[in-house]
């Protein structure tokens, strides 16, 4: 239960920022846990689900002797069985193991008041998973071309390419396996990839909560806080306030990243890959070969690592009146800091083509690379470029950040560390196809003050302003992999070079590239100031105790930040979002008190909104760096984005024992004029061809990817993930009982959501269908209401509708799908 012991929410409508906290852009919700008292109490909490999760809250205190100070600690437990049930040989996603341990300490008199916090909590469960939605070719021993993204192979028994002058398929990785079991009973979904053109994805009722994985799927995470809260009453209508805040959260999750459960150690058919080439023999035993001899063996699996470290701390202090008087102020100044280290590594245990590269050679790898890729080494352009033979890792990393440093796998001089620290290099351990790490540094300090004042009992007006300091920089970001320009062959034979083919002698090399702010020539790295002035201004008109009318003009903003790892030359990052909010809106009581009834409409202007999509380059920017790739995957900033809505709430006591309550929002959005390359297939339109790009980089290599010719305006569009209409009804019944049975309370919540576009390109195809939630809770409470339990339903009609998806290929359709029907009972003591 996330409210367990929390004392109230404040919901802040956004753009907000002038009465204390960061800048917030749409909103802040702020949750405030109960402080230690004078007064001893204790509540206990058990809850049970049919998902056979069990979780135990306590949290007590109360006073330390006769003394000023008290005390309050709360823990907290969640364990259970997996949510997401697995067929293969991983674990089953979803199964929690947290535990939480919160304690407080408080000293307070006359004048100040003192609260101390501690926070500790830890997930070493498993980590939830999203669902593949789409369709996977099983039955196809090789794609077509024409269809998808071509492989360049040289595979005897595919078809010949005069041009490129080698054979060219695409092995179908998938062939030959199960399929995936999430989709076993969608009707539009077909074993050959096929599916219809009007829904490309699984209806999701007929999705099934199922999963085929091999990773060994791993949560181990913690994320510790510290706070002080000082507050002085300067007087009985001013007080002062200072807020300090530590927190640290660890993040370390393995999952699944090609979605199947295949793995090696079969036995290799007549026409695998490796058989042909002559690495392996027929009916050879290998973990390139799958273990379920699918196919022609065959077999995507690939595991992903994320590490992640996260440290703040923050100051806040602020001065608020509270005058009897018609004027009253809110003024502060807050102070962020941070950084934030990560790695991402990724394994690669699959059949591949290529994955020769991968495979633990350190020893042949250590004999060969000083003539292949040490001073006076072929594969260089002079000079050294291997780890071991540079003096000093500043040395490495200069030369690392132009063209790249070479080392052997497991070699004594790459560094590893995982994402918990920071490292100059990371290892490219057995199997491991590649690291990315990185390191961000911020800092943010804002000044904001707001005032309020009333001119009589009918009208007051309100203002404010702020002015938010961000800086940011990337302290370190690099890549570690096995890639296609870093091999080693043993033979000699020119004609057997690496890469033509997957013969046995080729080993693999690591190919370390940095991109360190402190190395000239990416200074740009080092820092960016966004330097932004926030304000708002309003009024309220209040004609009696039971009505209020309001209308507020506000304005929001949100620091840019850093473009991709690889940029190499100005600009090094982009604009703040900005926005400008007109809000008019009415709240008020009718019929005695009986109705409550709020209605809003507000209308939002971005300039700039961030928009991130492919696209080809400006000639100024293709001038900039003549050396890279004509398009790019990049944040932009364009205008003529709006936002509009009516949100419209209500209660209704109907009697004594039933009410009503209900919430609208109707949303209207558009996205200004932009267009970029779209990389999904438009339905109604033949599929876009495959184009391929050649370009030469900084050290004279060609450089090959292929992309969706096709672009797309996206003008007017409506904004993805963002339903035009939402709408929950809540009906409560206090059942009539005995005063000495208790009070029980029926709760019936029935919930929508309108369909969702998922993409820029607003194609009907890949949007989300509405969904509807029906939910149920029966509440009972003791007479002297010491114990309460609940018995709930949640997602009673068991519909399984799509939160989010990404309309990727294949595969690579999964998305988030609302949770299966639960059944859950909660038994809670206070005393």
């Amino acid at each position: 239960d996330g409210f367990f012991d929390v004392e109230r929410v404040e919901v802040a409508r956004g753009p907000q920022g002038t009465t204390g906290g960061k800048s917030a852009l749409s909103g802040s919700i702020s949750f405030h846990t109960k402080k230690p008292t004078d007064v001893f109490d204790l509540t206990a909490m058990a809850e049970f689900t049919d998902q056979f999760t069990q979780q135990y809250q306590v949290a007590f205190g109360g006073p330390i002797g006769d003394s000023d100070f008290s005390y309050r600690l709360r823990v907290s437990s969640l364990t259970g069985d997996g949510q997401v049930p697995n067929l293969g040989p991983g674990p089953d996603a979803g199964e929690p193991d947290q535990f939480i341990w919160s304690p407080q300490l408080r000293w307070k008199n006359d004048r100040w008041d003192v609260v101390a916090r501690y926070s500790s909590q830890t997930d070493k469960g498993t980590p939830n998973v999203s669902l593949p939605l789409g369709a996977v070719n099983t039955i196809d021993e090789f794609n077509s071309v024409a269809g998808m993204m071509p492989t360049s192979i040289n595979d005897p028994i595919c078809p010949f390419n005069e041009e490129q002058g080698i054979h060219i398929c695409g092995r179908n990785p998938y062939f030959g396996s199960p399929g995936i079991p999430s989709t076993a009973n969608c009707d539009n979904i077909s074993r050959d990839g096929s599916r219809d053109a009007n829904h490309v994805i699984c209806d999701p009722d007929d999705l099934k909560h199922l999963i085929w994985l091999d990773a060994p799927l791993k949560t181990d995470n913690s994320a510790d806080s510290a706070g002080i809260d000082v507050t002085f009453n300067v007087s009985n209508a001013l007080s002062a306030n200072y807020r300090f805040g530590w927190r640290e959260v660890i993040q370390d999750n393995v999952n699944d990243s090609d979605r199947t459960g295949r793995t090696g150690g079969g036995v290799c058919p007549y026409n695998h890959p490796k058989v042909l080439s002559g690495m392996l023999q027929e009916g050879q035993t290998s973990r390139y070969c799958a273990l379920d001899g699918g196919g022609n063996g065959t077999f995507a699996s690939t595991i992903s690592n994320y590490n992640f470290t996260s440290d703040q701390t923050s100051h806040e202090i602020s001065l608020v009146s509270n005058f009897d008087g018609k004027f009253n102020f809110h003024l502060g100044a807050t102070y962020i800091d941070g950084e934030e280290p990560y790695d991402a590594r990724s394994q690669n245990r699959g059949s591949s083509a290529n994955d020769w590269r991968f495979m633990d050679t350190s020893v042949e790898c250590n004999a060969n690379i000083d003539a292949l890729y040490g001073a006076g080494g072929s594969q260089t352009n002079g000079g050294s470029r291997l780890v071991k033979d540079l003096r000093t890792s500043d040395e490495a990393m200069a030369v690392a950040s132009t063209s790249g440093v070479w080392a052997c796998p497991g070699s004594d001089e790459l560094v590893y560390i995982s994402g918990t620290g920071q490292a100059n290099f990371t290892a490219n351990l057995n199997g491991q196809a590649g690291n990315f790490m990185g390191n961000s540094e911020y800092t943010s300090r804002g000044i904001y003050f707001n005032l309020e004042y009333a001119f009589n009992e009918t009208w007051k007006t309100f203002g404010g302003i702020r002015n938010d300091v961000d800086k940011k920089k990337r302290a370190t970001t690099g890549v570690a992999a096995a890639n296609a320009t870093a091999f080693g062959r043993l033979s000699a034979d020119p004609e057997q070079a690496c890469g033509a083919d997957e013969a046995g002698d080729c080993f693999g090399v690591v190919r370390i590239i940095m991109r360190d702010g402190t190395i000239e020539g990416l200074e740009g790295k080092q820092g960016a100031t966004w330097d932004e002035t926030t304000w708002n201004v309003g009024v309220e008109y209040t004609p009696n105790d039971n009505v209020m009318y309001y209308g507020r003009i506000s304005t929001g903003a949100r620091a840019g930040g850093f473009f991709g790892w690889s940029t190499f030359s100005a600009p090094w990052s982009w604009e703040a979002e900005k926005l400008t909010n007109y809000e008019v809106g009415a709240k008020g009581l009718y019929f005695d008190n009986a109705l409550q009834l709020s209605a809003t409409y507000f209308h939002q202007n971005f300039d700039p909104y961030w928009v991130f999509a492919r696209r080809w380059k400006t000639p100024d920017e293709i001038a900039a760096e003549p050396f890279e790739s004509p398009t790019t995957n990049a944040i932009s900033g364009i205008d003529g984005t709006t936002i509009g809505g009516i949100e419209l709430e209500g209660a209704w006591r109907i009697s004594d024992s039933v009410t009503l309550r209900g919430f609208y929002n109707w949303l209207d959005s558009s996205i200004g004029a932009y267009e970029a390359i779209y990389t999904y297939d438009i339905v109604g339109a033949p599929p876009a061809p495959w184009a391929q790009i050649r370009y030469t980089d900084a050290d004279g290599n060609t450089i090959s990817t292929w992309i969706k010719n096709q672009t797309l305006e996206y003008e007017g569009n409506q904004l993805p993930n963002q339903a035009e209409h939402k709408a929950s009804l809540t009906l409560a019944y206090d059942t009539p009982l005995p005063a000495e049975w208790g009070s029980l309370e029926l709760l019936t919540i029935l919930s929508y959501t309108g369909k969702k576009f998922v993409e820029l390109g607003n194609q009907d195809a890949y949007a989300i269908d509405p969904f509807k939630r029906w939910d149920f809770r029966a509440n009972w409470r003791s007479p002297d209401e010491s114990y309460s339990v609940s018995l709930y339903v949640q997602n009673l009609l068991d519909q399984a509708g799509l939160q989010l998806w990404s309309p990727r290929e294949g595969i690579g359709a999964w998305g988030t799908v609302v949770e299966p029907r639960e059944v859950g009972l909660n038994i809670t003591y206070r005393m």
